[in-house]
């Protein structure tokens, strides 16, 4: 049966770019917003911190990913976008690509 209501969260996995052209997987679990709600919710997001706009993207952290780190995981946040600067724009384009396209099964 088709589901109307889509699902609060749904999981991803977004490859972070690491300096010197390494990848590194981190499991998400994302906020679903509505098509109509993503627009403004980015346009909302001008002038906020980096990590600010990650935790309204972002539902949970896979426990797992942490591994050792006691963080909560809006430090866990702040660390990763300071630490890898092109985060921000990993998760948001696999969010938008989640979100908008899904997985293409072959």
């Amino acid at each position: 049966m088709f589901k109307i209501i889509p699902d609060p969260t749904f999981a991803a996995t977004v490859n972070i770019m690491a300096p010197g052209g390494q990848v590194q997987p981190l499991k998400l679990h994302f906020k679903h917003r509505k098509g109509s709600e993503v627009q403004p919710f980015f346009e909302s997001c001008k002038g906020k911190p980096v990590a600010e706009v990650l935790a309204g993207l972002i539902d949970h952290i896979d426990p797992a990913e942490k591994n050792h780190l006691t963080h909560t995981d809006s430090d866990f946040l702040a660390e990763l976008v300071d630490n890898y600067p092109l985060a921000l724009g990993n998760i948001t384009d696999a969010y938008v690509q989640e979100l908008f396209q899904g997985r293409q099964k072959n």
